[in-house]
């Protein structure tokens, strides 16, 4: 009687005519009464290339084939329900054009205020500011400053 083993395919189309068939076993630990589970990867002859990885499978042992091939494809006993190359990837979240915008805003204002080349409304800490810029540009910011259209930080200080 032939040794008939089931397992499933974890490579196919690789080699021709042969995918690798993974069997697990389970067993109890003699000493410490544990389960463990080992597994066992043999190659095998698929002569008509039928089966895709994944799929649950039933090989014969037959005679040698080649110096690592001794078992052949007999059934293929079950499919996946949904192949693995066809599940498309997924995606994130879709980032809102708002928030992009609002970053872009954050990060040129923190260039620019490292430059040095807006003065005192070159500090932008908070969101509240910079979607005021986003809004009126630079003199959206001047408001919250307490500052005049045309004055500085530094002509206040030099006026008091």
């Amino acid at each position: 009687m032939p040794n008939i083993l089931n397992g499933t395919v974890t490579k196919a189309g690789a080699m021709a005519k042969t995918i690798t068939v993974t069997i697990t076993r389970r067993f109890e630990h003699p000493k410490y009464i544990k389960r463990l589970e080992r597994t066992t990867k043999l190659l095998v002859h698929d002569e008509l290339n039928e089966a895709k990885i994944g799929d649950r499978v039933s090989i014969t042992h037959t005679r040698p084939l080649s110096r690592t091939k001794n078992f052949y494809l007999s059934a293929i006993n079950a499919r996946p329900a949904e192949s693995l190359q066809n599940i498309p990837l997924a995606a994130g979240p879709p980032e809102l054009p708002a928030a992009r915008t609002m970053q872009q805003v954050r990060r040129r204002a923190e260039a620019e205020a490292a430059k040095g080349t807006r003065g005192a409304a070159a500090v932008v800490g908070s969101v509240g500011s910079a979607e005021k810029e986003a809004e009126g540009g630079v003199a959206g910011l001047l408001p919250d400053l307490g500052l005049a259209s045309g004055e500085s930080k530094g002509e206040e200080m030099v006026a008091r």
